[in-house]
């Protein structure tokens, strides 16, 4: 709705990055690089004009991370595919201090704590990792899909405590 009520605006820019983000996660090949590539932009925009907008700093985080989460094969492809910036540029850091300052700036958005704790997890932070997913769990469900995404946090906070931290 914001998008379509001022499209060049902050939060139309937002979901514009955010939409794009989603759906690169759903494509494949050349269509997800320019997708994600697209993304970024939209978000930079958006902290260009609000710095403190969680939403684009979760934006770029999970760009970030997804990309890290890809094998080495499916990163030098999409380098290859025109993705070179967006591929290369991705870091587990600039990832991680995305998603960190998104949760610091909205502390109560489910997917921010769900998505930071995916990161550390896979860093092998586990302790830090089950504290989001424990954040997660204990946040109000401000969206409709929040109760799912806090029954992957169960589970993954399952897991973990399953491992013995």
């Amino acid at each position: 709705r914001a998008a379509a009520l001022d499209p060049q605006g902050t939060e139309g820019l937002y979901w514009g990055a955010a939409a794009r983000g989603r759906m690169a996660m759903d494509a494949g090949g050349g269509r997800a690089v320019r997708l994600v590539a697209e993304a970024r932009a939209l978000a930079e925009r958006v902290l260009a004009a609000d710095s403190l907008h969680a939403g684009a700093h979760h934006v770029l985080g999970k760009i970030d991370l997804e990309i890290r989460k890809l094998s080495g094969l499916k990163r030098w492809l999409g380098h290859r595919m025109d993705g070179g910036a967006v591929i290369a540029d991705a870091s587990w850091e600039r990832a991680r201090a995305h998603l960190e300052r998104a949760v610091a700036l909205d502390p109560e958005e489910v997917v921010y704590r769900l998505d930071l704790g995916d990161l550390l997890e896979r860093r092998g932070e586990k302790e830090a990792a089950a504290a989001q997913f424990e954040a997660a769990l204990s946040a109000p469900r401000r969206h409709p899909f929040d109760a799912a995404l806090q029954a992957e946090a169960r589970a993954r906070l399952d897991r973990l405590t399953g491992e013995a931290l």
